[in-house]
C-alpha cells in the first residue's frame, strides 16, 4: 500500500502501482480536468460524512472516475470532500473547499478510502514532533557525523518514550506531545527510599493524573514481571 500527498500525483507512480498490484491512496491535484468534474457533480451525489470521520466543518464526500491524459494509465477512483469555506464569502467566489483522493482500489467504500489516505496524517505528525519536540530540526555542528549522531539520539529518545507511553502507561496518553508528557509525567518530584530489601518511589505533590500515570506503571510491570 502506498499513501501519497499532491507530490505523488504521477502517471509513472500510478503505473507502477498498478502494475505490480499495489494499492495507492494519492492525493490528486485539483487540475482543470478535475476542477470541472467536481463543478458537474449534481447536489444528490454528495454525501454527508459518517460522523466517524466528520467534524465541525460538516464534511460531504462525492466519487467518480478520474482517467488522466496518459492513455496507458489506468483511470481510478477519485474521492472529494468539500466542507463550507469558513472566510468572508462576499470576498471568495468559492463557496467550499475540496480535498481529492486517488485510489484504485475498487471493493472499498469511499469513507474506508478516506480513512486509510488519512492515515498518512500520523507520520506526518510524528515528524512535526520529532522537529518541533525532540529538536531534530536544529543541527548543533557543521559536522555530518555529529549531525547524524545528534540525529540517532533524538529518534532514540522519541522512541523511548513512545515505547513508554503505549506498553507501560496506557492509550490515553498516546497522543500526548513531548512537552506534555513532560508536564504530567516527566517533571514529577518524588524521591526513592530503600527500606530493608525494598525500594520504594515516593511521587511527591502529584495530581490525581500524574498519580494514575505511576500507577498504571506499576501495574503493568509487575504484570510482566
Amino acid at each position: 500500500m502506498i499513501r501519497l500527498d499532491s507530490a505523488g500525483h504521477n502517471n509513472n507512480i500510478f503505473n507502477f502501482c498498478n502494475e505490480k498490484g499495489i494499492d495507492f491512496y494519492i492525493t490528486l491535484a485539483k487540475n482543470a480536468a478535475i476542477k470541472e468534474t467536481i463543478a458537474h457533480l449534481s447536489e444528490a451525489q454528495w454525501i454527508k460524512l459518517n460522523k466517524k470521520y466528520n467534524d465541525n466543518k460538516a464534511r460531504e464526500y462525492a466519487e467518480f472516475i478520474y482517467a488522466s491524459n496518459d492513455e496507458n494509465c489506468k483511470a481510478m477512483r477519485a474521492v472529494v470532500i468539500r466542507w463550507r469555506n469558513q472566510k468572508q464569502l462576499e470576498l471568495f467566489k468559492n463557496e467550499y473547499c475540496y480535498h481529492v483522493m486517488g485510489a484504485n482500489n475498487l471493493e472499498q467504500s469511499s469513507e474506508q478510502i478516506l480513512e486509510i489516505h488519512a492515515g498518512r496524517m500520523g507520520s506526518e505528525n510524528y515528524n512535526k514532533e520529532l522537529k518541533e519536540g525532540y529538536n531534530i530540526e536544529w543541527m548543533p555542528s557543521n559536522d555530518f557525523t555529529k549531525n547524524t549522531n545528534y540525529f540517532y539520539l533524538g529518534i532514540i529518545a522519541f522512541n523511548c518514550v513512545e515505547f513508554v507511553k503505549r506498553f507501560f502507561i496506557g492509550k490515553e496518553v498516546v497522543s500526548y506531545q513531548i512537552k506534555k508528557f513532560c508536564h504530567w509525567f516527566i517533571k514529577t518530584s518524588g524521591k526513592l527510599i530503600k527500606t530493608g530489601r525494598r525500594y520504594f518511589f515516593q511521587v511527591i505533590t502529584a495530581t490525581d493524573r500524574t498519580f494514575e500515570m505511576f500507577t498504571n506503571i506499576r501495574r503493568r510491570m509487575q504484570y510482566a514481571w
